[in-house]
């Protein structure tokens, strides 16, 4: 998947959130596989 993230703080807020790992959880995710690459 690639995303435009605008707020990066969002992003690692929102990956944080217990839902978001449930989700993850349900889509068979594995946090430790995601790689966020940052354009500067």
């Amino acid at each position: 998947m690639l995303m435009d993230v605008a707020d990066m703080n969002a992003l690692m807020a929102a990956m944080e959130n217990p839902a978001m790992a449930d989700a993850m959880a349900y889509d068979g995710v594995l946090p430790e596989t995601l790689v966020i690459l940052v354009e500067e």
